[in-house]
């Protein structure tokens, strides 16, 4: 029961992270230029405003890439000597 519940939370996760930007601009397009109005599928809109809200804001904070001296937990690799 809990590897099926991560691979349904992995499937939206990625489901939503490739979706919401045209999901975002074509609803807008329906809504404005249509008059398409569904409760459920504003929804589903605001969510998807609230990711790419949320992805700017990490961009933001954190910069293009997780630095430790942003706040970012970077986990160190031990490198050893013989590999050197």
């Amino acid at each position: 029961m809990k590897r099926t519940l991560k691979e349904v939370y992995g499937t939206w996760v990625l489901i939503f992270y490739f979706i919401k930007w045209p999901y975002v601009l074509g609803y807008a397009y329906l809504y404005f230029a249509k008059g398409l109005q569904n409760w459920v599928l504003i929804a589903i809109w605001l969510f998807c405003v609230f990711l790419i809200l949320q992805d700017f804001y990490k961009i933001v904070r954190y910069g293009f890439g997780c630095k430790v001296e942003k706040g970012c937990e970077v986990k160190q690799k031990k490198v050893d000597k013989e590999e050197e």
